[in-house]
Formats: C-alpha cells, structure tokens, sequence
C-alpha cells in the first residue's frame, strides 16, 4: 500500500512535468523515474545494508534524480514532505564522504536547479542547507546573491563559513559589507581570516550588542596586539563581568592566543589585580605562560595568596609551564607555607602520584589541622604504597571526621590493603577492629576470613556485630558448610547475618549448583529448612521453586517459605504467583505486586501479557496495584489492552496526580484558598488563577480562553460533550 501510495503520486508528478520516453536508465533498465519512485518506497529503511543500497541507487540518478526529488517538496500546510527530506538529506550525507566525490557533482547541481526553482521559503532553507554540505567555490556568486535574500541569508552565510578556497572573496566581501556586520563577523571567526583586523576594529566602535559581540569574537582568531586595547577597554568598561557583548572573554582569549610575551605579561600583570576570582586565576596562568624565566618563582610566591583558587590554578598549570621538578621544589618549601596552602600542596602531590613525597604526605597526616590531615589523608590512598598504607591503618578507631576520611581512603587505596587490614583485626584497640573489619567486606579481602571467624567470639559486643556483618564480604565457597553450621545453630539477628553471609558464598555459582548446595544441608537437617528459604529463593530454579511450595503447603514456616516465594527471580513464578494471589486474598495485593515485575521483566508477547495482566485486573486488587496494570497495559500498544484500559479511564482511583500538576496546585491546596466567585481579595487572586489557567489550555489547543469551559469531573465532562454534540445536530 505504501509503495503503490508513492508510486501514484510520483508518475503523476511525471506527467505533469512531461517526462519523456527517452529516459537515462541504470544497469536493470530502470529509469531515473522508476529508480526514485522504487526507493522512495522502501524508506524509512530498517538496516544499515538496505540504508546503503536504497540511497546509493538514487545517489546514482545525479542531477536528474536530485531535481525530481526537491520538485516533490511542498509547502508544509498543504502535503507531508518528512520521506522526501530524509531521502534528499540521505543522498547529500551519502555522497559527502571520502570514495563518493564522483557522485557529488551531480547532486550539487541538482540542489541548485531545485533551490531556484522552489518557491516556499521553508523548502528553499533546506535545500540549502543540504547543498551548504556540497558547495565549493564555483558557487560563490550564488552565495553571494543569496545574501540578499531575507530569508535565507542566515543560511547563506552558514554555508559561506565552510565553502573551502574562497577566503579572498570573503575578505571582498567584509570590505564591501554587503551583509549585516554581526554576520560577516561571524564569517571571520569562522573562516579565521587573516587581514580584516581593521576593519573589525572600525565596527568595533558600533554601539550594537549582537554587532558588538560577533566582532570581538572574530578578533579573538583574526586578531593581533594591536587588538588589546580595544579589548581591554571593552572588558573594563563592563567591569570584567559577563554581559551580552562578552568583551571579557573575547579579551581573555586574544591573549591566550597572542604569542607577543611582552604584550600578554603586561596585560596579565594587571588581570591579577582584580576582585574576580576568576579573571586573577586566568591572569595567573597567562604570567606562568609568558614569563619562561621566572615561572618558578611566580609559582611559589602564588602559593602565599590567600585565595586557594588562585593557589590552586598556580599549582594545576605548574607542570605543564615548570616541569617535573617543580614537584620536588614545591615540596622543599612546604613548611614555609600558611596551613591552607600546605593542604592544597598535598592535594596537588597525591592527584599526580608523586611517589617521592610521600613522606612529606604521611608526616601531614598527623598534623593537628583537620583540613590538612584530611587532604594528606586523600593524597596518601592515591600515591599508595606501604608507607601510605600504614600511616592510613594508623588513623581507624580515632573517630570524627580524620576516621571517616581514611576509611574512605582506604576504600579507594591505589594498591592492596590485605596486609594493612589484617593488622588492624589484630589491633588490641576494639574501634580499630570494627573500622577493619568495615574494610575487610568492603574490599572483599577473602584472605582475613580466619580472623573474622575468630572475632564472631569477640567478648566486646560492638566487634562481634561488626564481625557477622563482615562475613558476607570474605566467605568464599569452600566456606558455605562452616557458615551453615554456624547459622544452624544461631538464632534471631546472627542469623540473619549468617543467612547473608551462606548466601554470599555461593552467589557466584549457577542456580543448579546452588541448589545442589542447599539441598545438602536440607537432607541433613530438615528441622532447619526454614533457614534455607531465602537461599532457595536466591537460587531461584526449577527445584528451589518447587521445594518452597512444598514446604509453603506442609512445612512448620509457612509465613517464612511464602516471603521467599515473593523473593524468587524467575519467570516460572508467575504462574505460582498467580494461584498464591487467589488462595490469599489478604497478601493479594503484595503477590500480584511481585506478579507484575515479573510479567514486565520476562519478555513476552503484547498479547502474552495482555493475558496476563487482565487476569490478575480480574483479583480486584487495590486500587495503588490496579493502577500499576493499567499503566502496564496501556503500554501494549494493542487493541485488547487499549479495550481493557478504557474501562479504567473514568476511575479516579486509578490515576495518579503528575508532579508538575501537584506542584502548581499545592498553593492552592494549602495556603491560597478561596472562592474565585468572591469579591475579596483572596477571591479575585483565585479568579486571577483560574483565567490564568484557562489562558494555559487555549494556547495548548489553539482555541480561545472563552471556549475552554472547567468542569468538576470527567463525567459531567463527558455530558457536557454530548449535549453540546446532540445540540449541534
């Protein structure tokens, strides 16, 4: 039907256009009429390789074919032109890469025959915008003409920017204005002109905002020294602050740019001068750029600044200007520094990983600053090493905020911890212990399992919790028998730690294995089975599943085996889910909660989970879950579910209240209440909402506020529709 639909449509475009039977023809025998008119049929295509066959055939039609294609387009309120566009745009992206030049000739003429003819404005901008990709210098004169056209003389100097080898008349043309200034400015910076700097200066003396802002951008590329100041004066009469002419970056990157030291140093000099934290740090970086004999110093004497912006700009671009042995220079001069600069210093060591300091980072560890030891505390986990190690182990169990900051460290240590974390569990100081006992299941260091074992015996109760708690991170499979012989014989909150740590260590194994595992120790010890629930639910199976429906129905924890039949990940579940929702009416909503995240998660059919979710409608569940299914089916995007939705759309208790709806009405929900029929003031602020809104939902639907009518509910809504439809015949 869609080629057919095309097919018509384009043979009577040839008939209009008095095609003749003398048509080129490709390798099949087809001509440029019949080549278009069979891939205009197939698009949008679905696969890269139909992509490349369909618009390299019609890349291959050249002029001919391109032209056929632009006269197709029409303006956009009288015919859809969304397939011919993307098949035109397709063509010119296609032929615009490296192997393809031979086809670009004939669909840049075919653009061009098709920009002249077009009359709609809209058709006209994108033709030219896809031919703006193809242009060379051969079509500047009609670029040059264009500039006179209102319409598309954005488009015009668009294209002007990236036409390769015209930069000579593009100077021309700067020189001849034939364009808006703020546009040939912008051609400038573009095109990176060289030889226009005085012109731009001469309408840099224009008053013109957009002028004023196109100009000195261009003299940040085409610009040269004697550009300075201008720039400088612009950006100090605007206070070196942001303004619609953005004299102050344009000022700020002519001297990045400049490669006169002299000129930039001296301008730096003054930049960091100013209040601005940001123009002192970009006046920073320019004096380390410039000044080649005296970075070291400039450096250092940055580092007594009190603003820590200005410090730490000095310190970023301090080995890119000075070196690697700046590192070690700085680091010579530490104790000279105030306290905030001695932490930005070791912040500066630790981000580069300079190993050779990290005795200056340890011994700051221990300084009484917090900011200080907390900034060498971050600088030693990125260095590493035994020397960080140990000095990061030293600070667990002091507390406050220098505890924090190395357990974090530590978490993020560049190396292995095993050793360090294994000295702490042996620590005499029970603060340490649980801090390393933290680490040990953060860091999953298998290797200190012993030791927590042992200190699950601990007398203090704090490490004892710490240590059931860390078990789930070093239990390794080999592991899963000793664990289970602890968890039988525990009871109430350990428990639960060893049923999470005997989960942990076989989490890594397939779901048969797992069974395999638990179904051991269920043979062994039935009067335990309770304990393996959230285990068989872990493993989730065939057989787990199975085996929790059996004790479900005749073990003594019904309560426990049903919990974990919630938990179970499988789709198998569904169907047990369903029959657990109708045999339980009291945990139905939970169930069929548990039901629909399985239903979402395993891939079926639109019609599949139609089903599916219809019948669980059918359980009558709350109205927070029924809602849930509404919401589900509606994105089924099929006629059942849509039939079965619209039952729903008149039930409030379905539909919940969007965010932004919420927000805008809280205020007259709580503190703005009063009747919009009232003459007081409350009352008139009310009416005033009430209009507001009603102006809101006339420019959504293109009518007037007067024809926008509020009702109190979807009901008297629907009446009012049919009287007004009964009414008018």
């Amino acid at each position: 039907m869609k080629k057919l639909k095309y097919s018509v449509l384009i043979w009577a475009l040839f008939v209009c256009f008095g095609l003749t039977a003398n048509a080129q023809t490709d390798s099949r025998q087809r001509t440029v009429e019949t080549v278009i008119t069979d891939n205009l049929a197939q698009l949008p295509v679905s696969s890269s390789k139909e992509y490349n066959e369909v618009i390299g055939e019609m890349a291959a039609t050249g002029q001919k074919g391109m032209e056929m294609l632009a006269s197709m387009l029409k303006p956009a309120d009288k015919a859809k032109n969304a397939t011919f566009e993307y098949a035109i745009n397709s063509i010119v992206n296609y032929v615009n890469v490296a192997g393809k030049e031979n086809l670009q000739d004939g669909i840049r003429k075919g653009l061009i025959n098709g920009l002249e003819k077009c009359t709609d404005n809209a058709n006209r901008a994108f033709l030219l915008t896809e031919l703006n990709k193809l242009a060379t210098a051969s079509e500047y004169s009609l670029y040059e003409k264009l500039l006179g056209d209102a319409y598309l003389q954005d488009y015009a100097i668009r294209g002007l920017a990236q036409i390769p080898g015209i930069n000579s008349q593009v100077v021309e043309l700067l020189k001849s204005q034939k364009a808006p200034k703020s546009a040939l400015a912008y051609l400038a910076y573009e095109r990176n002109l060289k030889g226009v700097e005085p012109i731009l200066l001469e309408w840099a003396k224009e008053s013109d905002e957009k002028t004023l802002d196109a100009v000195y951008n261009a003299l940040t590329v085409c610009g040269s020294t004697a550009s300075v100041k201008t720039l400088q004066a612009a950006a100090k009469a605007k206070g070196f602050a942001l303004d619609p002419t953005s004299a102050t970056d344009a000022y700020l990157q002519l001297l990045e740019n400049l490669d006169d030291n002299v000129v930039v140093l001296k301008a730096a000099k003054e930049l960091v001068k100013s209040q601005i934290p940001a123009i002192r740090c970009t006046g920073m970086e320019l004096i380390l750029k410039s000044d080649n004999k005296n970075v070291v110093k400039n450096i250092l004497a940055a580092l007594k600044d009190n603003d820590i912006q200005y410090r730490v700009t000095a310190l970023d671009f301090a080995k890119q200007y000075a070196g690697e042995d700046i590192f070690n220079t700085v680091a010579g001069k530490f104790a000279s520094y105030q306290t905030a600069a001695q932490a930005d210093i070791v912040r500066w060591l630790g981000s580069n990983h300079i190993a050779s300091e990290i005795d200056l980072v340890v011994n700051a560890i221990s300084s009484n600053n917090e900011e200080l030891a907390v900034a060498a505390i971050q600088a030693a986990s990125k260095i590493g090493g035994d020397k960080a190690l140990t000095a990061l182990v030293g600070q667990l169990g002091k507390g406050g905020n220098v505890t924090s900051a190395a357990q974090k460290a530590l978490l993020s240590f560049n190396g292995n911890i095993a050793s360090g974390v294994l000295s702490a569990l042996n620590s005499s100081d029970v603060n340490v212990q649980v801090e390393a006992l933290k680490l040990a299941s953060s860091r999953r260091i298998y290797s200190t399992y012993n030791k927590v074992i042992e200190l699950t015996k601990s007398s203090d109760a704090n490490v004892k919790n710490a240590a059931y708690d860390a078990l789930k991170g070093v239990v390794t499979p080999d592991k899963f028998n000793q664990v289970c012989d602890m968890l039988e014989a525990s009871n109430g909150e350990v428990a639960n730690k060893l049923q999470a740590a005997a989960k942990a260590a076989i989490q890594g194994q397939n779901a048969d294995q797992q069974y395999n595992s638990i179904a051991a120790r269920l043979n062994a010890n039935k009067s335990k089975a309770a304990l393996y629930y959230q285990l068989l639910a872990q493993a989730g199976n065939s057989q787990s599943i199975a085996k929790l429906q059996e004790e479900y129905k005749s073990g003594s924890a019904k309560d426990a085996a049903f919990k974990a039949l919630l938990q179970v990940n499988n789709p198998e579940m569904i169907e047990v889910l369903y029959q657990l929702a109708k045999e339980n009416p009291s945990s139905k909503d939970a169930v069929l909660g548990r039901y629909l995240t399985l239903v979402k998660g395993a891939g079926k059919s639109a019609i599949e989970n139609y089903l599916l979710y219809s019948r669980a409608l059918d359980l009558k569940p709350a109205d927070k879950v029924q809602s849930s299914f509404v919401s589900a089916l509606s994105s089924s995007k099929i006629l059942p579910s849509l039939m079965l939705s619209a039952k729903y759309l008149d039930n409030a208790a379905t539909t919940y209240v969007h965010p932004t709806v919420l927000e805008a009405m809280l205020p007259y929900l709580s503190s703005t209440c009063a009747n919009p029929g009232a003459q007081h003031s409350a009352g008139r602020a009310a009416r005033y909402a009430v209009d507001e809104a009603r102006e809101d939902v006339a420019g959504e639907l293109g009518c007037k506020p007067s024809e926008v009518v509020f009702t109190s509910g979807g009901s008297e809504a629907d009446n009012q529709a049919l009287r007004t439809a009964a009414a008018w015949g």
